[in-house]
């Protein structure tokens, strides 16, 4: 009896819906009276994310391709990020990818990443040439754009994509400086025109000073330019807060002050550096006193792709250079 009372009220409860759904355009299936276990429903397969591409991979990709812009009428194919060339003229000219300066993004919104890298032309003349490269689909197809020159000799800050315009942050020539000796903190800022790249803007900020280092962190990756790099599984750091310096030179702490010349932004002068005792073993405290006595003799800094050189004297004329990398968090 309670089998039939359920029955008729459902069946009351579904001509109602039925005629309510009628009422909104709705059509009501009323279900079966036979019921079944409802089948097991595998979920849709989803498409892999895309791997990213390691740094050393697209660098590696970058460094094997082929090159327009740099000369007339002609490409350059890079191996291993180097390219060889005839010129008239002692030495052999070369073009270089700057491998550690690599900036990614999507620069012509397709939605697959592109890349702008440094290429460097060091002709058997005075110049050393800078050019962007736009590399579009980077990552999976990578095509080259014209490369552009930006800039001969020309220390680069920094090189970012944001967007689909380029920043570059350099030390150019700004009101009064002569052609050798830039002294300007610049921004230009490129896009993709009609598949070349074109400068948007170019904005003189401020000149370039010391007081530009404050706040920065530097970790060492070489002790003279590309010939003594760091031991393995130990760092050395260099902190700059306001004219203060300080760090871990690998083993012990250190602080100094340093000082420069208003006319001569370039200019670094340490003072006597203050460091902990900590005994070292060795080679870490023979690496150590390196480090402290060339970090004592810096006489200039520069930007160098990114990275940040400090110049220190050898002797009469001769020069080495302590590079460091910027330290992330």
């Amino acid at each position: 009896m309670s089998k039939l009372i359920y029955l008729v009220f459902l069946s009351i409860v579904l001509t109602a819906c039925a005629n309510q759904s009628a009422a909104q355009g709705l059509t009501v299936v009323a279900p079966k009276a036979t019921y079944t276990t409802a089948p097991t429903i595998a979920p849709s397969p989803t498409a892999e994310a895309p791997t990213p591409v390691t740094p050393t991979a697209l660098a590696d990709a970058l460094g094997n391709l082929s090159y327009a812009g740099l000369f007339p009428d002609q490409q350059i194919t890079l191996t291993d990020g180097f390219a060889y060339y005839e010129e008239d003229g002692p030495g052999r000219p070369f073009v270089r990818l700057i491998d550690h300066l690599i900036a990614t993004g999507d620069l012509n919104g397709d939605g697959v990443e592109d890349a702008v890298a440094l290429l460097v032309d060091y002709s058997t003349g005075s110049g050393d040439f800078v050019y962007l490269a736009p590399v579009i689909n980077a990552g999976t197809e990578p095509k080259p754009v014209n490369a552009l020159m930006i800039g001969d000799r020309t220390p680069v800050k920094s090189l970012t994509i944001d967007g689909t315009q380029v920043i570059v942050e350099l030390i150019g020539p700004g009101p009064g400086d002569p052609a050798c000796c830039p002294t300007w903190n610049v921004r230009k800022v490129f896009s993709l025109e009609d598949g070349r790249l074109v400068e948007q803007s170019s904005e003189e900020l401020s000149k370039a000073s010391l007081d530009d280092l404050s706040g920065t962190s530097w970790r060492l990756v070489d002790l003279n330019l590309d010939q003594e790099p760091v031991l393995p599984e130990t760092e050395i750091t260099l902190r700059f807060d306001e004219r203060q310096i300080s760090g871990s030179s690998g083993c012990n702490s250190y602080n100094s002050v340093v000082s420069g010349e208003d006319g001569l932004p370039q200019t670094f002068v340490v003072s006597p550096i203050a460091a902990t005792g900590k005994i070292c073993s060795e080679p870490i405290s023979n690496q150590e006193k390196t480090y402290l006595d060339r970090l004592a003799r810096v006489v200039a800094w520069r930007y160098d792709f990114g990275h940040l050189s400090l110049t220190y004297k050898v002797g009469e004329d001769v020069f080495g250079e302590l590079l460091f990398a910027p330290q992330r968090p």
